[in-house]
């Protein structure tokens, strides 16, 4: 390829230290999206002050938006009066988009698709509630009608890709599998109280998928609880069990699954059970496989679960509470791992500064369950105190723990002050030119100017490389540049045989770190020579900018190229 050693060598790993030191953990970042507080104490953040929330469970799409119910929102005219509200943002970002009547309640969690959308539901205080929908395109909330399935009350809403929503549908003393598809409602299973015909006996809080699915804990006995099991149902009435306790099935060697558990979109659930043995386990399973993920163990990692659903994403990946070493905990495990994302007595930043997860009593740290999107990042809520004082309450917060993401294979070569060009190695060279938002090139303080020869530059098999360059540039910078390990080639060549030691010196600074310092090519390599220099950096994600200053003279760029380190 004509420059330098190849990416991941050791020449290369030696100089990582000095731009970030240090590995990235499985959760490099925990954002604060919202907070609310006591209006005694402070005004909370990203909600209108005087805002309430709590035991909610936030949801969170792979594009990374979040929604949560909030249960009190003070109305703009009478600050006495409380309205239900939907909050819905992401990125450290975003507000109330609905609020309903003062006289009703957001008496469910919500769910988010794909697009943003959001199934929610309202009450008036009693029994009954109504199904809504928030459109993510326009910003809107609109009642949706069920027709000709009417229950009394909605119960668990959850919005599939295509925008259907599926839910558990109360009848006063009866429940039924149901959902909202193709502009109608359409039952899936109902217990015996509704359909003397079934064989479930009681039907638990169920969970919907977008590929139209339900999965649902049914009790099949009389008294609902000594022959359970966890199903799958699909629209056209037919369904499949996925686990029975022992009871049901003789050779399960589970006796009991907790009420509510997770679903995917590939039709695998993950449930806290408890085995003949009494202990519990952490399982996931599509009904042909089935995998215990964490034992709960008092001398393990995870001495006990929580009673709040886990949360599955599809990858396989769980979401769980528990409680290890520390106290109150949310984890993350597959096939392979088992990592501690957040827990009690951890350090978090928020808008009043850092914070600490952690209460000024023995409640709990954490309110409703977790929720995990398809790249593994968690959103959860927990309580706040100043660092190293939980007798200050700084509220409850809504936060994203975001998972590292492995870079892609990602090259950018840039023929500097050229045009495309292919190497001896068939690497191709893209063709210079300025920047422009959202892409990758030069910025220059003023005109930036290219120059050239067609004298024989040494020491490299690719001369043509390195007779074109650039000068009387500030930077180059590349936007959106996933986070991983990147290894940074620069070349640089003097026209001139004879160039005066001295003559030329600058320096390349990426972030807050000076990569290479009074550089001098001419001691390096001498004039119409290759200088070749590889840099290996620690990137976070977002824009790359490599600033260029010079002491004397302008710097020169002759070939730049940017690519992923695969082992180091």
């Amino acid at each position: 390829m004509g420059l330098l050693s190849p990416p991941g060598s050791a020449a290369a790993a030696s100089v990582a230290g000095q731009v970030l030191a240090g590995e990235a953990s499985s959760y490099t970042q925990v954002e604060l999206q919202a907070r609310s507080n006591l209006l005694v104490n402070d005004n909370g953040y990203h909600l209108p002050p005087g805002s309430q929330f709590n035991s909610i469970t936030p949801v969170i799409n792979d594009a990374g938006q979040v929604a949560f119910r909030v249960q009190l929102v003070p109305d703009q005219v009478d600050p006495s009066a409380y309205h239900p509200g939907l909050w819905h943002g992401g990125h450290g970002d975003g507000g109330i988009v609905y609020t309903g009547p003062t006289d009703a309640l957001a008496d469910t969690d919500v769910s988010i698709n794909a697009s943003g959308d959001v199934a929610f539901t309202l009450s008036s205080g009693g029994t009954d509630n109504s199904l809504y929908r928030y459109d993510a395109s326009t910003r809107t909330a609109t009642r949706v009608g069920t027709s000709p399935v009417l229950p009394n009350s909605y119960r668990d809403p959850q919005i599939a890709t295509a925008g259907d929503i599926g839910f558990q549908a109360n009848f006063g003393g009866g429940r039924a599998l149901a959902a909202y598809r193709g502009g109608a409602g359409v039952v899936y299973a109902s217990d015996k109280t509704l359909d003397p015909g079934s064989p479930y006996t009681y039907i638990y809080t169920p969970s919907y998928n977008s590929a139209g699915q339900f999965a649902a804990k049914v009790a099949t006995s009389d008294d609902y609880v000594t022959k359970v099991e966890l199903r799958l149902f699909n629209a056209d009435g037919s369904s499949k069990r996925i686990l029975a306790n022992q009871a049901t099935d003789p050779a399960s060697p589970y006796k009991a699954f907790n009420n509510s558990f997770a679903f995917n979109d590939a039709g695998t659930v993950a449930v806290i059970a408890t085995r003949v043995d009494n202990k519990r386990v952490l399982v996931r399973s599509d009904g042909t496989t089935t995998t215990e993920l964490v034992v709960a163990d008092p001398q393990a990692t995870v001495r006990d679960f929580e009673y709040f659903r886990p949360a599955i994403n599809n990858a396989g990946q769980v979401a769980f509470r528990a409680v290890d070493a520390q106290g109150q905990a949310i984890y993350v495990s597959d096939d392979d791992s088992l990592v501690r994302v957040v827990g009690k007595a951890d350090m978090v930043e928020t808008d009043l500064g850092v914070g600490q997860i952690g209460q000024h009593d023995s409640s709990s740290v954490f309110g409703g369950a977790p929720s995990i999107n398809s790249h593994g990042d968690v959103v959860f809520t927990a309580a706040l105190h100043p660092k190293g004082n939980n007798q200050v309450e700084w509220g409850t917060g809504v936060f994203v723990a975001y998972a590292a993401r492995s870079a892609p294979p990602y090259t950018l070569a840039i023929n500097v002050g050229g045009g495309e060009y292919v190497d001896a190695a068939g690497q191709k060279w893209e063709a210079d030119h300025p920047y422009s938002a959202g892409g990758w090139g030069y910025v220059a303080d003023k005109k930036a100017k290219a120059e050239s020869t067609q004298k024989d530059i040494a020491g490299t098999p690719d001369a043509a490389l390195f007779q074109s360059r650039l000068t009387k540039f500030s930077s180059y910078r590349i936007d959106d540049l996933p986070a991983g390990t990147y290894a940074i080639d620069l070349g640089f060549a003097e026209f001139q045989q004879n160039v005066k030691l001295g003559s030329r010196v600058f320096s390349v600074r990426i972030g807050d770190q000076v990569v290479l310092k009074d550089h001098d090519v001419a001691v390096e390599v001498g004039g119409l020579a290759a200088d070749q220099q590889q840099v290996v950096v620690e990137h976070r994600g977002g824009a790359l900018v490599l600033e260029f200053s010079g002491d004397r003279t302008d710097p020169i760029l002759n070939a730049l190229r940017i690519s992923t380190v695969t082992s180091r």
